[in-house]
């Protein structure tokens, strides 16, 4: 079964809380099928067969979204806004298993893993402890922050604006080596930052946030 991440931040985003209710269902249908499609939409056509609406309701709904900013139009190929930097292809819960093992290596019994990353993957991994977990391989490795390669680069694509992604990232991480998030979940605080500070360099002279 796919799946994708929905942010509990919907819930107070005034984009979002300024869609009406069938504009916000099918704004959700859209982030399903994205999940379905590597993060990109199909034709206006298979859009509006797929949310059972007649193709006129489909385009007044997709312009509403254009106009709100939660849908991209990248000539002629629509996703949902940002979505690249929001969800990880290999945000599986193999590796999310994974990370937590790098951070707590007292735990010694095995676990056995499924990542639901496809239909089909079917695989699973045994974990028996630290001195099995793979080594950690970061292309930006914090006290707190750590991406592998693919994911830095995918943010590297979402915010093309910042000139150096891994000062940002040193930036956020000391913050929060400071002041660390009571749950322990940084990745969307980062990305709406590093989304306002990118805004930011693509003007000139732009005013940089903080954290």
């Amino acid at each position: 079964m796919r799946w994708f991440r929905f942010y509990s931040e919907a819930l107070n985003d005034p984009k979002v809380q300024s869609l009406s209710g069938e504009t916000y269902k099918f704004w959700v249908s859209l982030l399903c099928l994205a999940s379905m499609n590597d993060g990109v939409l199909p034709s206006e056509k298979d859009i509006s067969f797929a949310c059972r609406l007649r193709l006129p309701a489909a385009r007044r709904h997709l312009e509403k979204l254009r106009e709100t900013g939660l849908l991209d139009d990248n000539d002629g190929v629509l996703s949902p806004h940002n979505w690249s930097a929001r969800q990880f292809k290999s945000d599986t819960s193999a590796q999310r298993t994974r990370r937590y093992r790098e951070r707590h290596c007292d735990v010694t019994d095995a676990v056995t893993v499924t990542a639901p990353d496809t239909d089909t993957d079917t695989d699973t991994e045994n974990i028996k402890g630290c001195a099995d977990a793979p080594p950690a391989d970061y292309r930006f490795e914090g006290a707190v922050i750590k991406l592998k390669q693919k994911d830095f680069t995918r943010w590297q694509s979402a915010f093309t604006a910042i000139p150096d992604l891994a000062a940002a990232l040193q930036k956020a991480d000391s913050y929060y080596q400071s002041k660390p998030p009571k749950d322990g979940e940084w990745f969307f605080r980062v990305a709406r930052w590093l989304e306002k500070e990118n805004a930011a360099w693509k003007k000139e002279g732009g005013d940089h946030r903080s954290f």
